[in-house]
This record gives structure tokens, sequence and C-alpha cells, in this order.
């Protein structure tokens, strides 16, 4: 909720966002892709549905495994996240 009121209030409208959606290791490779990716959406639609943040362009990306955001313990919890990109190129919708 606090990031759909940067978005509503923010200086962003038109701009292109990525959510990319990050998973831990603790998963195959294929299912973490597909985890992160559900896991970005997810936001997206919270975003558009709940919170009515339309005046973005949203395009989501599952990252996997690929990206650890503590790659000393590849199944922490903070590996399982979401982050934005904001004026990112387009992706999947």
């Amino acid at each position: 909720k606090k990031i759909a009121t940067v978005f509503k209030h923010g200086n962003l409208s038109g701009k292109t966002i990525l959510i990319e959606g990050h998973a831990d290791a603790s998963g195959s490779e294929t299912y973490n892709l597909e985890l992160s990716r559900n896991r970005a959406d997810a936001v997206r639609r919270f975003l558009e549905q709940n919170e009515q943040v339309d005046n973005l362009n949203f395009y989501v990306e599952g990252k996997g495994e690929s990206d650890l955001f503590n790659p000393l313990d590849p199944y922490a919890a903070e590996n399982r996240r979401v982050e934005f990109v904001v004026g990112a190129a387009g992706g999947r919708k």
C-alpha cells in the first residue's frame, strides 16, 4: 500500500514500471522462475485492482533465483521479494 501511494502521487504518470519477482533457491530452477513471475504478477494485480494504480505501464518479470539478495544464504527469506524498476524497457505485461 505504501508503494501504491508513491505510484499514485509521485511524478511517475505514464512511466513504465518493471515489477521483478525473485525467489530463494529452495525449488527447482523452473519452479522458482514461475513462482517469481507469479509473485510479480500478484503485486501488479493488487496495485491495479485494489489500489487503483492505473496511470502506469506495468510489466512483470520472474527472475527466479538468478539474482539473490543474500547470496551467502540462498535459502534466506529476504531472497523471496519483489523489486520495482522505474523507466525499464517493456517486458511481459
